[in-house]
């Protein structure tokens, strides 16, 4: 019988232990590896056991298994250590709370001491635990459903978060020193009655996760909505200048015409070819158009060209797209709208102005690069309008398209230049 008790304690700790990589992936997503997670879980509930066989609570013991699931996430993410300690902390808090009102709710239905199921091996600390576990997996896997339709990732969540982690610690660490000192009834039942308001905090906390994130998201699509309209309306006043264009020139070569047939009749040729001249210079000049065989990029491409030669900046371009594209247009357009009209607004008071685009593929990754001239030696990344290297709130829309797509963004400045690098 001792033999069952400590298999059934080995499976309690295992399921402890593999829940612990469910909820910190809530916080802190990894790519899913079973072998590696089943084995990982099946170390520390061997090493728990060895312990438990020792002293079955201890101060010391909980706070080396914390160290230890802390660093089996980190071993698995290795991202974000303070996200992944405060996930583990939070994690171990609700696992305190379950199992402490099951060890309140069986020691009150068989009549026994909560000392006498957690110092002793027995059938009812067996039950106890099994019942804890199949609850704390029913309510792991409600909070994941949650956090399923949103990922938790916004800098307000992120806040929240770790408030709430302190909280629950805080709070956990007072009921455990006050359910030592105080064993009477009355007491019980008002810490009952906490850790399940513990529980329902903590619930609650990610029901406000989700609505705070859904609230983030309507402002992302409703400012998404804002640049696909800004891109329309950008590429429809670049068909009309065009067209207007076209009409004056049609107009103006017809009186041109006429003044050939006139110069020509009159045999004065080397006007004529005077005048060829400066119309293949004007020609050359008004023919040149970026073509890169993808009609969103050279709308947006050809338009932003045309910007920076009005604020007399270089623009120059390296495209090369031989495979195909791994972003919808619309988003490579909001990507390259927001960059370059930053690019632009950076430059304007350069003495020697220079923005340079280079988009292809490197290693299978889609690539595109924004380098402008930017002769400040310091520069704070951000949004902020006072910044001329990073004008407007359009890095923040780049960014959500980045993390989209599972991309990188980086942004830096070297060498009196300002890089932008993204990479899909």
């Amino acid at each position: 019988m001792t033999l069952f008790y400590w298999c059934t304690e080995f499976f309690v700790c295992f399921i402890e232990v593999y829940l612990c990589f469910t909820f910190c992936d809530l916080f802190v997503p990894a790519k899913k590896s079973l072998i590696k997670e089943v084995f990982i879980s099946s170390i520390i509930a061997l090493i728990v056991v060895l312990f438990n066989s020792y002293s079955m609570i201890s101060p010391l013991l909980t706070v080396f298994i914390l160290l230890m699931y802390f660093g089996s996430q980190y071993y698995i993410r290795r991202k974000k250590p303070l996200r992944i300690l405060l996930s583990v902390i939070l994690y171990f808090v609700i696992l305190f709370l379950f199992d402490y009102v099951f060890l309140f709710v069986i020691s009150f239905l068989a009549q026994v001491d909560i000392e006498y199921l957690t110092e002793n091996m027995s059938v009812l600390r067996t039950v106890t635990t099994l019942c804890s576990k199949t609850v704390l997996f029913i309510f792991l896997r409600l909070i994941s459903k949650i956090a399923a339709k949103n990922s938790f990732y916004s800098q307000k969540i992120e806040y929240i978060f770790m408030l709430l982690a302190f909280i629950s610690t805080m709070f956990s660490t007072i009921m455990y020193a006050y359910l030592i000192t105080n064993k009477d009834t009355y007491s019980k039942i008002f810490l009952l009655s906490c850790f399940m308001g513990m529980i329902i905090m903590i619930l609650a906390f990610f029901f406000v996760m989700d609505y705070v994130q859904k609230d983030e998201q309507k402002k992302q699509e409703f400012y998404f909505i804002e640049q696909q309209n800004e891109l329309l309306e950008r590429g429809l006043k670049e068909q009309e200048k065009t067209f207007a264009l076209w009409q004056q020139s049609i107009h103006d070569y017809k009186h041109k015409i006429a003044m050939l047939d006139t110069l020509a009749n009159n045999k004065q040729f080397d006007k004529i070819h005077n005048i060829l001249s400066q119309e293949m210079e004007k020609f050359n000049d008004k023919a040149f158009y970026i073509s890169t065989g993808n009609k969103a990029l050279d709308v947006i491409i050809n338009s932003k060209m045309n910007v920076a030669k009005e604020n007399n900046i270089n623009f120059t371009f390296n495209i090369k797209l031989d495979g195909g594209m791994k972003i919808e247009d619309i988003d490579l357009c909001i990507i390259l709208g927001n960059l370059l009209d930053n690019a632009i607004e950076a430059s304007k008071d350069e003495y020697d102005p220079i923005i340079h685009v280079s988009i292809g593929f490197k290693n299978n990754f889609f690539v595109i690069k924004i380098m402008n001239t930017y002769s400040k030696s310091e520069i704070k990344y951000g949004t902020s309008k006072e910044n001329p290297a990073f004008h407007g709130i359009g890095l923040k829309s780049v960014k959500s398209i980045v993390k989209k797509y599972d991309g990188n963004f980086y942004i830096g400045c070297e060498n009196g230049y300002v890089s932008t690098i993204i990479t899909i």
